[in-house]
């Protein structure tokens, strides 16, 4: 479903997260390939953030991050953050978006925790109100099984029509 580097990625990052996993929900195109495993695949993954828990939280992300090998991209302001692949060219990547009513006042960003932020994205309470779980398997770099949860948002039929 998602190929790797990526789901080994993915891995490790909702393993260092622990618990605190359950307030981050896949979004972009890599949620989509929970339904369609055809679409296209990327090298980042892009998170919705169900912030309020995160700031009350005990889980440093800006301390997770280092500690996995990111960094914040530059010019981003804290809401992206990357590393380099091995033996590649290429960079994996996470964004952070949350719900827009959290953004700060005239500004695109909401504050997560001391040194990381979320892009402000319309629509997001609605998403994560409207997400579903889904397993994940993987083995991690030191051979250790992981079996994760992570959630999405559910695909939305539409109603449109031509007339």
């Amino acid at each position: 479903m998602i190929p790797e580097p990526q789901q080994t990625y993915l891995l490790e990052f909702l393993a260092a997260l622990g618990p605190a996993a359950k307030d981050f929900v896949i979004a972009g195109a890599q949620a989509i390939k929970f339904t369609l495993p055809e679409a296209r695949g990327t090298k980042d993954f892009d998170f919705l953030l169900d912030v309020i828990p995160l700031r009350g939280s005990h889980t440093p992300l800006a301390n997770i991050l280092r500690r996995l090998g990111y960094a914040p991209v530059e010019g981003a302001r804290n809401f992206q953050f990357e590393k380099a692949i091995p033996n590649s060219t290429e960079k994996m990547r996470i964004e952070f978006m949350a719900p827009e009513e959290l953004r700060r006042r005239n500004d695109f960003r909401v504050e997560v925790q001391e040194g990381v932020h979320a892009r402000a994205c319309t629509g997001g309470s609605i998403a994560l109100v409207e997400s579903e779980s889904h397993a994940l398997q993987g083995t991690l770099r030191m051979a250790k099984r992981s079996t994760p949860t992570c959630a999405s948002p559910r695909p939305m039929r539409s109603s449109c029509s031509n007339s």
